[in-house]
């Protein structure tokens, strides 16, 4: 069976407070269909920090990956890209991008 090359990126940007938010949701509502076909998330904290986590659990400000202002974290694979979720490191509200890349 030959390989379909089936790359797509697609991005949304929104602003991410003390209240968990989901991959999915808004304002990163991407469609199921996407979410399950991507290979990775790149998920970019612009301003302020973040935390996330990929298995489902919803992170803290002590629990979970923390992603520095103005860097990201790349998280792989199809099981976890759904289970997303990200909350800003303090109490101030990030502007976060998430890319997602087939």
């Amino acid at each position: 069976m030959a390989h379909t090359n089936t790359a797509f990126v697609q991005a949304k940007n929104g602003t991410v407070a003390d209240v968990v938010v989901a991959l999915g949701t808004a304002p990163f509502d991407f469609s199921t269909a996407n979410l399950l076909r991507a290979a990775e998330a790149i998920v970019v904290a612009n301003t302020n920090g973040i935390v996330i986590t990929w298995e489902g659990t919803n992170p803290t400000a002590t629990l979970g990956m923390p992603v520095a202002a103005g860097s990201h974290y790349v998280v792989e694979g199809r099981d976890d890209i759904p289970r997303v979720r990200i909350i800003s490191k303090d109490t101030v509200a990030a502007d976060v991008t998430v890319f997602l890349k087939g």
